[in-house]
């Protein structure tokens, strides 16, 4: 996985928590610095109708209400949550909103 640096990022766009085996969207809404931003909860609703896990299809919207977490860039190349554990499966991806359940069967 190539290191995503602050220059990179824009104000505004999709940004995805993966905590495996889920996904949860989120918005970038402040560059702090270049080892730091701010993200912000998205609203979610699932639109499919289909009940198979790999099929998930979902629609995105902001949310003003929505959890906000400091996030910083690690050694490790990762975008973590500040206070979180380095070597944890949590991490943010940058560019597209995605939420999935891993947990449905």
């Amino acid at each position: 996985m190539d290191t995503i640096l602050a220059d990179d990022l824009q104000v505004g766009m999709g940004v995805t928590l993966f905590i495996n085996p889920n996904c949860y969207p989120f918005t970038l809404i402040k560059i702090i610095n270049d080892k730091r931003i701010l993200v912000q909860e998205d609203k979610w609703t699932r639109i499919d109708k289909n009940t198979l896990p790999d099929r998930q299809v979902y629609e995105y919207m902001p949310n003003p209400m929505g959890k906000k977490y400091e996030v910083s860039l690690r050694k490790n190349g990762k975008w973590v949550p500040t206070g979180w554990n380095l070597n944890s499966e949590r991490y943010f991806l940058f560019g597209a909103r995605r939420r999935y359940d891993g947990t449905q069967r």
